[in-house]
């Protein structure tokens, strides 16, 4: 991989907040939402292992958001609500990733590549031949072109809302 190609899927990363390096067959530890049933991990294409404090269970499906359906997924929804620490092992690889988000990635790495731009002709006009430039920079351009993948697969609010309160970042609300 490339410096523009690791710094294009960095941008993507930080932007939806999600890790898309694959790493198959790895253990990684969340914190359940108090009273909910949904535990958000980011992508992953299959679980091999849950347990919820120490305890091994089986009493969850895998979903990306409310879809059960899909080939990867961002969350597990169990049939009750869970508390405490939930450790998932599974196949955190996206690959390869959907089009749409191989699509962001690419658009990312156009982005990352571009050498220059000047935005400081407003307005100019000789004779019928007229040249206007946008006011929005090109990382504006990109989010406004992207705005519906992002919002799609964004995980940077989700896993900080619990029961209509939003918490700071890294902070629990609540005890178990």
């Amino acid at each position: 991989m490339t410096p523009q190609e690791t710094q294009a899927r960095q941008m993507v990363e930080a932007l939806l907040c999600l890790d898309l390096t694959p790493a198959t067959a790895q253990a990684r530890t969340f914190t359940a939402r108090e009273g909910m049933r949904t535990v958000f991990t980011g992508l992953f294409s299959s679980v091999s292992s849950v347990t919820v404090n120490g305890k091994a269970v089986t009493n969850y499906y895998p979903a990306f958001f409310d879809k059960r359906n899909g080939t990867i997924f961002n969350s597990l929804v169990f049939t009750e609500p869970v508390c405490g620490e939930v450790v998932v092992t599974g196949d955190w690889s996206a690959t390869p990733l959907p089009a749409d988000l191989q699509r962001l990635v690419d658009n990312a790495l156009a982005v990352v590549n571009q050498s220059y731009s000047t935005k400081e002709v407003k307005s100019k006009r000789v004779e019928d031949f007229q040249i206007t430039y946008s006011d929005l920079s090109d990382d504006e351009v990109f989010l406004k072109q992207n705005a519906v993948t992002i919002a799609k697969y964004s995980m940077c609010d989700v896993p900080y809302i619990l029961h209509g309160e939003t918490c700071r970042h890294g902070r629990v609300c609540g005890v178990c």
